[in-house]
């Protein structure tokens, strides 16, 4: 092994580029979560019946999401599901804060 001043300099320099990449991909995410964490769920549920379904989803496309896109409603997912023989509709909203859903 060498012990020469520019080797040790040399492995220095690779052992701190090596913790300042690693310090960058692990900090990275964390800041994203942090900016995160006032993010607010609300999950909506409606009762729909089998009869009007289609005119339900058709309307719900066609306008109900133009106007919650207007007003910056962020639809996160949509989805159907059978409780007690009845038909829900679901949808997932996401909110920067408490304040702007409140303003809603």
């Amino acid at each position: 092994m060498i012990h020469s001043p520019a080797a040790h300099k040399n492995r220095l320099l690779i052992v701190l580029t090596v913790i300042l990449a690693v310090g960058v991909i692990v900090l990275q995410p964390l800041s994203r979560a942090a900016e995160q964490q006032n993010v607010i769920h609300q999950l909506r549920i409606y009762e729909i019946f089998d009869s009007n379904k289609k005119a339900f989803h058709d309307r719900f496309r066609d306008h109900a999401i133009r106007i919650m896109a207007k007003y910056d409603f962020k639809i996160v997912a949509t989805w159907e599901s059978r409780k007690d023989n009845r038909t829900e509709f679901v949808y997932l909203l996401e909110w920067p804060d408490s304040e702007t859903m409140a303003d809603r």
